[in-house]
């Protein structure tokens, strides 16, 4: 009984997450955040409708991971935004779990996100989140990436063959890790 009201209760507070918050939010993110942090590789529409329940959850994680972010970079200057970020960060929380224990791409993606997160947010400790990433990027071998020693990202828009695109994607998430 108490954790269908709980469920109740978190789903009341998510509403005030409205896509209009999401468009200010996603807006901030890619002008302030994203190109210091280049590690979200989906493309928002800014401008869609779409509410965040239809979408899958690997996407919702994105989406609600960069409004996390950009909402605890806006409360730095406004407080009022602190609500917002809490909503986020408990939202991003549950659909973390299933994404990361994949061990993949999309894992690596997710804690880098954890990462900047937690570097906009210095109240925890980003240690373990830092080794855990980087084990996972080593098992996967991202270390071994043409380019990667150079410093290099190459434009994923400009990149035809499958294999270069992942690997681009690879670099960019080897970047920001780096």
């Amino acid at each position: 009984m108490r954790s269908r009201r709980a469920l109740n209760f978190l789903e009341s507070i998510r509403v005030i997450v409205t896509p209009n918050i999401i468009r200010v939010l996603l807006g901030h993110y890619y002008r302030c955040i994203c190109s210091h942090y280049p590690a979200i590789f989906m493309t928002f529409n800014i401008e869609n409708e779409t509410l965040l329940r239809h979408l899958p959850d690997s996407e919702k994680f994105r989406v609600l991971i960069a409004c996390l972010i950009a909402a605890t970079h806006k409360s730095y200057h406004d407080p009022g935004w602190r609500m917002i970020a809490k909503v986020c960060r408990s939202w991003v929380g549950e659909l973390a779990i299933s994404i990361i224990e994949i061990h993949n791409a999309s894992s690596v993606e997710a804690l880098i996100l954890l990462l900047i997160y937690e570097l906009s947010d210095p109240d925890r400790g980003i240690w373990d989140l830092l080794n855990f990433v980087t084990r996972i990027s080593l098992e996967l071998g991202y270390h071994r990436i043409e380019g990667i020693s150079k410093g290099i990202v190459s434009d994923v828009d400009l990149l035809v063959d499958s294999q270069e695109l992942r690997d681009s994607k690879k670099l960019q998430l080897m970047d920001s890790l780096y």
